[in-house]
């Protein structure tokens, strides 16, 4: 399974974690810089503790491999909806959870409908378009930030940086909340990331869109996001991911949103040209 060790346990492992919904969230906080208030949550899905599938890279790939991509998403999407409800999150904290773009055109399955309903409705949702955007379709990609648009979410573009790539998916997603990956954040002398943070902040100032920091683990981290634009941060300086608190801040802080009507005309414009 290109590389990824397949067998009959696995195969059971991973029909029992999605059939039981074994996927467990933990939730990592989003702080603004300048305070240090936390201001939004990430959900990062784990599978059963001790498994194979415990944390998401394996996950995942195996899903990929299998083909089971999209009932993966889904199932990880519903899980930090449902554990975000339960546990009371306000909605004054957003929640960032990741999605696979080319899943968003495939019916969830009917047992997690009902939780993404209800954290559209009463949460404010932020959604992740991970690296694996990089690989599908445009036209695809451009449809999964319509859908997620018209239902009142946010979109934040992941690990910015990585991939010349990501620049340009960027500009075809524009996205609410831009992340730089830690590798940039990480960086305080190179070409490769001063063109990145550049680009970033041009898109910034033309769309009011906001960066975040991401692996921000010491002071130094930290004075260098700041340096860079960003607004946001995330990482171990701020908190690991855990289960979400018992009491949670109040924040006045709002993530910025896009007036997407006029992004969408000129962004199919510009795939239409080409």
């Amino acid at each position: 399974m290109d590389g990824v060790e397949d067998s009959e346990p696995m195969r059971a492992a991973f029909d029992s974690l999605l059939t039981n919904g074994e996927i467990r969230p933990l939730f990592q906080p989003i702080v603004e810089l300048t305070t240090g208030d936390v201001v939004a949550y990430e959900a990062l899905a784990r599978g059963p503790a001790g498994s194979i599938f415990h944390l998401p890279a394996a996950l995942f790939q195996y899903a990929v491999a299998a083909g089971r991509l999209a009932e993966l998403d889904w199932m990880c999407r519903a899980a930090a909806c449902h554990s975000a409800i339960a546990g009371r999150l306000p909605r004054d904290l957003p929640l960032f959870v990741n999605v696979e773009p080319a899943t968003l055109s495939i019916p969830p399955p009917p047992t997690v409908v009902e939780h993404v309903t209800a954290a559209m409705r009463e949460l404010q949702v932020v959604f992740e378009m991970t690296e694996r955007a990089l690989e599908g379709d445009e036209a695809e990609l451009v449809a999964a930030v319509d859908w997620i648009r018209r239902r009142g979410g946010r979109v934040a573009l992941d690990d910015v940086g990585v991939h010349q790539a990501s620049l340009s998916i960027m500009a075809l997603t524009s996205p609410d909340i831009v992340k730089l990956d830690r590798s940039i954040t990480h960086v305080t002398d190179s070409k490769v990331a001063d063109r990145v943070v550049g680009e970033v902040r041009a898109h910034v100032e033309r769309t009011g869109a906001a960066i975040l920091a991401e692996g921000i683990e010491t002071a130094g981290h930290l004075a260098h996001a700041v340096q860079m634009g960003a607004s946001l941060g995330q990482g171990w300086l701020f908190g690991r991911p855990q289960p979400l608190p018992e009491k949670f801040p109040a924040s006045s802080y709002t993530l910025p949103r896009i007036t997407w009507a006029a992004q969408m005309r000129e962004i199919r414009e510009s795939l239409n040209g080409r």
